[in-house]
């Protein structure tokens, strides 16, 4: 996760899904680019009890980080530029309810957001596709049933297959496949 020191780069809105704001972005460390997912809203601090609990449980889950506060530079992009994006996908109130502040010079513009979820987006890592849990012989498994009865306690209620992931990690061992559930916090 990136650190005081680092500077994080905005990439571009996140276009997909439709609860909170999000954007995606990077910063280098060690002269390696690390992509991250930047969250805000109400779905912050749902998402990360939510998924910390599913993660005790023994569930996969994405990594993620709180902050407070978070400052983003814009690249090449202007404020202006920012602005009509985010407030085309999100409505001016999200935009006036997240930023707080912005300045610096051209090719230099940044935003400082509050209230902020990172989801990292770790290199060693292969997002394949969504996955359909309610397909093949899945509902007939004993776990299934068990997350049915997980999900119930938490009151999640956004279980549609784009929030399942299939996924690849690497390993000293080869790829290893993983399931993951993700956008817990809706």
């Amino acid at each position: 996760f990136p650190n005081e020191k680092d500077k994080i780069i905005y990439r571009e809105i996140n276009l997909r899904g439709h609860a909170s704001p999000k954007l995606k972005a990077y910063f280098e460390r060690d002269g390696v680019k690390q992509k991250i997912k930047v969250k805000m809203g109400r779905e912050v601090n749902q998402d990360l009890a939510v998924s910390k609990i599913f993660e005790l449980v023994g569930l996969n889950q994405d990594q993620m980080k709180y902050y407070p506060e978070l400052k983003v530079y814009l690249g090449k992009k202007t404020f202006e530029q920012f602005r009509s994006e985010f407030i085309n996908k999100n409505g001016i109130e999200k935009l006036t309810s997240f930023i707080s502040a912005h300045g610096g010079e051209k090719g230099n513009e940044w935003i400082l957001m509050h209230d902020i979820l990172i989801e990292a987006r770790p290199a060693t890592e292969l997002r394949v596709s969504p996955f359909e849990m309610g397909t093949w012989d899945v509902p007939n498994r004993r776990e299934y049933r068990g997350l049915l009865l997980l999900y119930a306690w938490i009151g999640l209620n956004n279980t549609k297959p784009a929030n399942y992931k299939f996924l690849y990690r690497r390993t000293d061992e080869g790829l290893k496949p993983l399931v993951r559930m993700h956008d817990t916090g809706n």
